[in-house]
């Protein structure tokens, strides 16, 4: 689909194994440093689910307004443009808005926030379809509470989550998910030494990052930080400067 209808030419296999692992299994975690088309690849997952399946939903949260609209639904709407360029079929109308997508009843993408879903059990509960999607970006920040509405929705015959984030926090659904094998995730990770910028030493794609950040990272912080270990290799921080027992102890 990214090669042959949306004629992308950046695909890298980090972003491939994401969109993969969406259409594989059924719950999916990118841990992952900087700048590594996360975001990017759930852009291209959002609008490749809902022209797979019919009928179809794609719900999208975060935990910010300009996350959903200027992270999310940016992504989604560069890939549905792209579609318009590249499709040999009339797209009807102007389906796009600033937080959805939609083709037609019962089938179709939007956006909330973690702060619209509340505190309460019912907000997502009401979004069923035979075939759902559910995207978590920065699910590092993501309260519990959202994780149990999402886990809801895991009813229907056809479903697939997708959590996106930097591993910063210790603690946490999110940490969890990426850990402990009894969640059912298949994890994937990211640093930010397998982008084709930093193995090639030159800007091979464009946004992707690139040895600079490395550098400066390694430089400012050093390899034994945990931003080293959550920014730049897409790993959970084995330590902190203020445990008695270190981390890295209590998982093994």
């Amino acid at each position: 689909f990214s090669r042959d209808v949306l004629q992308l030419d950046t695909m890298w296999w980090g972003a491939e194994k994401i969109i993969a692992s969406v259409f594989q299994n059924r719950r999916t975690a990118v841990k992952s440093g900087h700048s590594l088309s996360k975001d990017w690849a759930a852009g291209i997952i959002a609008l490749q689910w809902l022209l797979t399946f019919h009928p179809s939903k794609v719900i999208c949260t975060a935990p910010k307004f300009d996350q959903v609209t200027k992270i999310i639904f940016e992504e989604i709407s560069k890939q549905f443009h792209r579609l318009q360029e590249t499709s040999p079929y009339p797209i009807a109308g102007d389906p796009l808005t600033k937080t959805g997508l939609q083709f037609g009843p019962e089938w179709y993408a939007f956006g909330m926030t973690t702060r619209e879903a509340g505190t309460g059990m019912g907000k997502f509960m009401g979004y069923k379809s035979p075939n759902l999607l559910v995207i978590m970006t920065e699910a590092q920040d993501i309260p519990d509470n959202i994780y149990d509405q999402v886990y809801g929705l895991t009813t229907s015959p056809n479903f697939s989550i997708l959590e996106i984030g930097n591993p910063i926090l210790v603690s946490g659904r999110f940490w969890e998910h990426c850990t402990n094998p009894k969640w059912g995730y298949n994890v994937i990770t990211l640093s930010c030494m397998d982008s084709p910028n930093v193995v090639e030493g030159y800007e091979k794609i464009p946004g992707l990052v690139g040895r600079p950040f490395v550098e400066d990272m390694r430089r400012i912080w050093g390899e034994s930080h945990p931003f080293w270990y959550s920014r730049g290799l897409g790993e959970f921080p084995q330590s902190s400067s203020k445990a008695l027992i270190p981390l890295e102890w209590i998982m093994r």
